[in-house]
């Protein structure tokens, strides 16, 4: 029976794949038997399977469409991070998408001063026309192409008040309460009359006594976003995608989400670690800390009890004494010598109630050799 062929577009529609990854499955000989005739076109045998379904070429195919999506996302980056800086990314992702505006506070540039040779003053006034004492407030001013913050760090607006704050640019150097700004922009706004100079704000926040009036932030904006990266990387990394152009695209849209969860779960794994770390010391600490409390207390009753002649009141003392000084050593930590070393403590208390010293000696030389067993293990910790 004669052999029947099928050409790339006939292939696609039957395999469900676009034509250029049909094409590209012959060029690398993942499709059998299929070659070019003389006209340049690929006979590909009818009853071909589809190549994509085979998990070797599917590994390969998405490892390079991976590769692919990598490379233009750092190329991406790298370029944002040249041409705009990552103060304005930072900026923008602050940023609600809907800014709120507050009718009862307003704020004007009243004057400008050039103070010394490459130092401007501008002066700005804060008006509160509400009957709310103003204690967090947080204002985005922009001056001409300059932009900075005037925040609480200064004084509270008063009800019906208003307050006067001073911001000095410079061009060569910052410090408290200074912005460094570029010479061009330094000169526009020196040179500008201020009726003439381009001015205006936004409100970041602004509360009262702990409660918050207004806030703008980017947590929306940023969950928008995430959750527009994590849809659109499932779709690319799930290979449902017909498309490989339109995967590689998905891909790279959905790889700011995945680097984000990873570094999420691998602070969580970090800090988590740190904070069991920290809260098993702590508790050690507290272990140790109550051992020596009660020392101290069994040490009294045992210095009565010998005082008064009561020898077995003072040997259980002495016992209580024992459990806590292992407790001191090894804080609430568990272990056989430590076990061993109070049951030992036990023992020749009981024997020296009963007035047997030979055993009582025994039991003293078992406890030495678990307390030196303690020590070797609180020293390799």
């Amino acid at each position: 029976m004669k052999q029947k062929y099928m050409t790339t577009a006939e292939a696609a529609a039957k395999w469900n794949i676009s034509q250029s990854d049909v094409s590209k499955a012959c060029r690398e000989g993942y499709v059998d038997e299929a070659f070019k005739n003389e006209k340049g076109i690929w006979q590909i045998p009818s009853n071909s399977k589809n190549p994509f379904c085979d998990s070797k070429s599917s590994k390969i195919s998405n490892k390079k469409e991976n590769i692919i999506a990598v490379g233009i996302m750092i190329t991406i980056v790298v370029i944002s991070l040249i041409t705009i800086g990552i103060d304005p990314i930072k900026q923008w992702l602050t940023e609600p998408i809907v800014w709120k505006d507050a009718d009862f506070v307003n704020v004007e540039l009243i004057n400008k001063e050039e103070v010394a040779e490459d130092k401007l003053s501008l002066q700005f006034a804060i008006e509160n026309t509400s009957e709310k004492r103003l204690d967090e407030y947080k204002f985005i001013c922009y001056v001409g192409s300059a932009s900075f913050e005037l925040s609480s760090i200064y004084d509270d607006i008063n009800a019906y008040g208003v307050i006067v704050i001073d911001k000095t640019i410079t061009t060569n150097r910052t410090g408290y309460g200074k912005i460094k700004v570029d010479i061009n922009t330094y000169n526009n706004i020196k040179n500008s009359d201020l009726e003439n100079l381009d001015f205006s704000y936004k409100i970041k926040d602004l509360g009262s006594q702990g409660e918050t009036l207004v806030k703008n932030n980017g947590v929306f904006k940023d969950i928008l976003l995430f959750a527009l990266s994590f849809g659109l990387g499932v779709l690319g990394f799930a290979d449902i995608i017909k498309f490989s152009w339109l995967r590689i695209l998905f891909k790279v849209c959905g790889l700011p989400a995945i680097i984000l969860i990873f570094l999420v779960m691998f602070a969580f794994a970090i800090f988590g670690s740190r904070g069991n770390s920290q809260t098993q010391s702590s508790t050690s600490d507290s272990t140790k800390n109550n051992a020596a409390k009660n020392y101290k207390r069994e040490a009294n009753l045992k210095a009565g009890s010998v005082m008064t002649g009561n020898q077995k009141e003072a040997a259980s003392s002495q016992a209580r004494m024992d459990k806590n000084m292992a407790d001191m050593i090894t804080g609430n930590k568990s272990s056989i010598a430590k076990t061993n070393y109070k049951r030992a403590a036990d023992a020749k208390a009981g024997f020296i109630r009963t007035g047997n010293q030979k055993e009582a000696a025994k039991a003293q030389a078992q406890m030495d050799r678990y307390l030196a067993d303690m020590i070797n293990e609180s020293n390799e910790e």
